[in-house]
């Protein structure tokens, strides 16, 4: 593996010195919001392997918000037939052993189709917060959890001057492009002694 300069910087470390593991190819339709691949590349500063690709954070918003197909699959509407039902339920009794209270304010950022919103409000959170950027998830998210849901992304800004107590995001981050930059944006959402 010869050491190349990474096209984005490693999430982990913004270490700029990569090692290709893999090329991973796609055939997509013209007009696709992403790019038809990307490369598999392992940090030589901190070892993460990560996805480097030349999209940006706005061609992923486009593509999670308008192509992504998960409010379509049909066990994903019923979240006890999902198969991230035990990873989502194993989150929320960590949840419940951090001592937050059951008032506090939750936002789950990419909530999908609100399996852990509805976890959550099972177990008694009462003020519970979705945002996916794809809008039909948000419509079965409140539907199967009573939270209020808004389509958008950290970067959208969606909630105004709202902040929040607790900010979720399981199986998120690998979907990001600058973590950085993200996590600068779940910062402006929450409460003075928020946390993530």
């Amino acid at each position: 593996m010869t050491s190349q300069l990474a096209t984005r910087a490693c999430p982990a470390c913004t270490g700029k010195e990569k090692s290709l593991l893999h090329h991973q190819r796609f055939v997509l339709p013209a007009g696709y919001p992403v790019r038809a691949g990307y490369d598999v590349v392992y940090c030589l500063r901190c070892g993460m392997m990560f996805a480097d690709f030349p999209s940006s954070q706005a061609e992923l918003d486009t593509y999670y918000g308008t192509q992504a197909k998960i409010a379509s699959v049909p066990e994903r509407r019923n979240p006890e037939h999902s198969p991230d039902y035990i990873r989502h339920k194993t989150f929320c009794q960590w949840v419940e052993t951090l001592g937050i209270g059951k008032s506090t304010r939750i936002l789950d950022g990419g909530c999908g189709n609100g399996g852990v919103l509805r976890l959550l409000r099972n177990a008694g959170y009462q003020n519970l917060y979705g945002m996916d950027p794809v809008r039909e998830c948000c419509e079965i998210a409140h539907l199967c959890s009573g939270a209020e849901c808004r389509d958008g992304s950290f970067s959208s800004h969606q909630w105004g001057d709202e902040t929040f107590d607790v900010i979720i995001s399981t199986q998120v981050l690998e979907h990001i492009y600058d973590l950085a930059a993200i996590i600068g944006d779940m910062k402006k959402l929450l409460s003075p002694e928020g946390m993530i």
